[in-house]
């Protein structure tokens, strides 16, 4: 079996289903399935995870249980630097929104006066 604690997806923002510590038994005997060539097995134990809120807990479950186990220490979460964060909030920033929407509709009134001007020579050709 397998002790470990499971690292958040890439689509979770927060770690809140990553705080236990699991047991996950690995599969005896693995076969192809002759009907549909799918990898199988008779062991329903491989089905099984057991959740612990610590890691003492489990690994005195495995060794109380007998149970044949690896432990697989969590990776660090990387850490964001202050520049990072500093450029992750500029991209948020209501002065930077704004500055973007005035950039935007300054350039139609550019268009609406080229067009504007446009119409006035032709009408006084």
């Amino acid at each position: 079996a397998k002790i470990y604690k499971p690292s958040k997806t890439a689509m979770q923002s927060g770690t809140n289903n990553s705080k236990n510590w699991i047991i996950e038994f690995k599969t005896r005997k693995p076969g192809i399935n002759p009907l549909m060539g799918w990898e199988s097995s008779t062991d329903t134990l491989s089905e099984v995870k057991l959740e612990f809120s610590t890691k003492e807990l489990a690994v005195n479950y495995a060794k109380n249980n007998k149970i044949d186990f690896e432990i697989i220490e969590p990776k660090a979460r990387k850490k964001f630097s202050l520049i990072a964060r500093a450029h992750i909030e500029d991209n948020f920033s209501i002065l930077r929104m704004c500055n973007e929407t005035l950039k935007i509709y300054r350039r139609i009134l550019l268009k609406r006066q080229k067009s504007n001007q446009i119409c006035e020579t032709v009408e006084n050709f």
